[in-house]
Order: C-alpha cells, then structure tokens, then sequence
C-alpha cells in the first residue's frame, strides 16, 4: 500500500503539469481524493534527505490546488470540489479545512514555515462557517472544528476560541432525540448515526480537544 501511495503521488505531481490538463483525468479527478492522497503521503513519508524529493511534490500538488482550486469570494475562501467545479466546499475531506489541515501538517512533521501567512488566512476565513450544513467530520461542522482547534494549538492564536466555541454549541442543532439519548443526524438527513464519519462519536472528538479552550475562559 506504501508503494502505491507513493506511486500515485508521483503520477500526479507529473499529470498536473499537462497543458491540456482538460483532456486528462486531473479534470475530473475530485479535491477530495488529492487530500486523501497528499495526507496518507504525508503520514507515510519521514524527514530525510532521501524524503526530499516527495517533499517537494507534495508542495508542487499544493501550490497547482492553489492556482486553479482556490475561490477569494468577498475576504471569505472556498476550494472547488473538482477543477471543473463552480461548487466551494469548507469541508475537511474536500475543502478549506482539509487543505488547511495539510498544511498544518507540513509545519507540525517537516517544520515548513513558508505557509504560515496562508494557514492563518485560511483558518480566519473558516471560522466564517459557523452552521455548515451538517455536523459530519467528513464533510461537515465537526472535521472544521477539528481542524481549527489544531490551528489554535500549533500558532497559540487565541482569537479564534470565541468562534470555536460557538461552533460547538451548534452541535446540539443537529441532533435527534430519542429515547432520552441525542444522535446526530447524518449528512444526508436520512438517518440518526453514532459513528465516527458522521455521527456522535466524531462529535465526542472534537468536544474533547475543545475543553482546554473552555478551561482557558474559566
């Protein structure tokens, strides 16, 4: 599995570069599958001088989801969710919170600095997402929480702790009683889940990283 994670990153470090890249399947190829990639890339690779070159190639990817991903709509940021998509997402598997949790990444494992103005425009432009439309950790309120609380953790910018913690009071919003237990209901609005994915326990996550905000303001 290594192996072909490493593969596939260095097949599209090299498709990106196609001048007709909308004849390749960089075109349709989702944000939410590059992400997948550049993290399992990341947590594969270590701090070598061998390492170098996936370093490298991981920063190319990023700076191409920059280029012709990346939406500025009124000082508010979104990622496209395909090249050729008009939809924004600030969600962690295909939007601002998980490209803003690479690169956290980058800083936190090969101590890359040189993102550090963009990181902190990308987590203030996110906190702006107060009520996504779930509370998922794939694609909703609580991978966004997640990742902001690591930003919070990594730059100590306590400026964000106010939205924070509005945004866990808004779990409750998208619950279901039943039975005298709360369950969250899914992305989809079809179903009451306690899994990690969706549902409570991705929740119950996020709630623990976010007590030490809460005990700060005590």
């Amino acid at each position: 599995m290594s192996q072909q994670i490493l593969h596939d990153l260095k097949k599209l470090s090299i498709d990106i570069q196609d001048k007709n890249i909308e004849k390749s399947y960089v075109y349709s190829l989702s944000l939410g599958k590059i992400i997948s990639l550049l993290f399992c890339s990341i947590n594969l690779i270590q701090k070598t001088s061998e390492n170098e070159i996936w370093i490298c190639k991981i920063e190319n990817i990023m700076k191409f989801i920059e280029k012709n991903y990346k939406i500025n709509q009124n000082n508010k940021i979104g990622y496209k969710i395909n090249y050729s998509s008009t939809f924004l997402s600030p969600y962690l598997y295909d939007g601002v919170a998980g490209i803003l949790n690479l690169y956290l990444m980058l800083k936190e494992k090969f101590k890359i600095n040189e993102n550090d103005t963009l990181i902190i425009e990308l987590a203030h432009s996110l906190v702006l997402n107060l009520m996504p439309k779930s509370a998922s950790f794939k694609r909703g309120l609580a991978g966004i929480v997640h990742v902001l609380i690591k930003y919070r953790k990594i730059f100590g910018d306590n400026s964000i702790d106010e939205s924070i913690k509005i945004m866990t009071t808004c779990f409750d919003s998208y619950t279901y009683l039943w039975n005298d237990n709360k369950y969250i209901v899914n992305t989809h609005f079809s179903k009451a889940t306690i899994n990690f994915e969706e549902g409570n326990k991705g929740i119950i996550k996020v709630l623990k990283e976010s007590e030490f905000i809460f005990e700060e303001w005590e």
